[in-house]
């Protein structure tokens, strides 16, 4: 939503022997603002800004001018978005939060985050004040990282029961015994 304001000056001139009135000059001044939603609570993504409602705020524990980052973690097997204070990550890189709750997110930034949606939700990770970032676009809030192989070992043995140990004592392994000692 929009609010335009429109405000006009005009300077009017009286003649008291003839009795015209005149236009001198008009200025007319037009601005328009945009409001910041108030029905919302996570984070909202506009084109080079990061909005945060009060309740992100509290849940990050900062202030305005306190630097907050955003990163990607590979958790659970997917590369998630995750935002914190820059002290909680150990970095001080991060974008400073304004007085009105917002820090900005441009160009490339902003691209990577749009993968994942425009209104986010906060899910803590762990004990910690980092917090992972859940997008609104169905399936894209964990994009898989492709560069990220997962493959399994083909020599999987379960260690369910002591039955499931009995390759340990296969004798027929070459194997040798291997002392190693410490002298101080």
């Amino acid at each position: 939503m929009a609010k335009i304001n429109i405000t006009a000056e005009i300077n009017l001139v009286y003649d008291d022997e003839t009795g015209e009135l005149t236009v001198a000059s008009t200025k007319q001044k037009t601005t328009r603002k945009k409001e910041k939603p108030t029905d919302f609570t996570g984070i909202l993504r506009e084109d080079n800004r990061l909005i945060l409602s009060a309740e992100v705020c509290e849940q990050l524990q900062v202030v305005p001018d306190d630097r907050i980052s955003i990163k990607y973690q590979y958790i659970k097997g997917k590369t998630v978005p995750v935002i914190a204070k820059d002290s909680n990550f150990g970095c001080s890189g991060g974008n400073k939060l304004t007085k009105s709750n917002t820090i900005t997110c441009r160009g490339k930034a902003n691209e990577e985050l749009a993968k994942y949606g425009t209104n986010f939700q906060l899910e803590r990770k762990g004990d910690s004040c980092i917090f992972m970032m859940i997008g609104n676009i169905p399936g894209q809030e964990n994009v898989e990282d492709p560069a990220i192989k997962i493959t399994e070992p083909e020599d999987n043995h379960s260690l369910e029961s002591e039955d499931d140990l009995s390759f340990l004592n296969d004798e027929s392994s070459d194997s040798e015994e291997i002392v190693f000692s410490l002298d101080l």
